[in-house]
């Protein structure tokens, strides 16, 4: 077997392999996302900050099961897209609770200077 021929049979075993090593760390990176929107999604179960913002939290729940569902079907980047969606919301409920604890403050300290 000529060189030539050595180095496509090579430039072809390695073709095959790319994809499969490509669909691993996709399938990877989805799995990081669910755990990462699963942490923050029960941190503001624990913590409260999810009680004020409750739209948010259920829109993000759903977002994680969707994501689950993506995953179990192999749907990788579906589930990777759905999971980082859960993770936003979560963040986006922290935000809203974190904007009503300033504006409670804030309209305490106008009332407290009324007086």
């Amino acid at each position: 077997m000529s060189i030539l021929a050595k180095v496509a049979a090579g430039l072809s075993l390695i073709a095959l392999a790319l994809p499969t090593v490509a669909r691993t760390a996709d399938r990877q990176d989805a799995q990081v996302a669910i755990i990462q929107a699963q942490a923050k999604i029960e941190t503001g179960d624990k913590t409260g900050f999810n009680l004020p913002a409750p739209d948010v939290h259920a829109r993000a729940r759903a977002a994680l099961a969707e994501a689950r569902h993506e995953y179990g079907q192999h749907h990788n980047g579906r589930a990777r897209a759905a999971a980082e969606r859960a993770s936003a919301l979560a963040d986006l409920a922290l935000a809203t609770t974190e904007a009503r604890d300033v504006d409670a403050q804030r309209q305490f300290a106008i009332s407290a200077s009324r007086r």
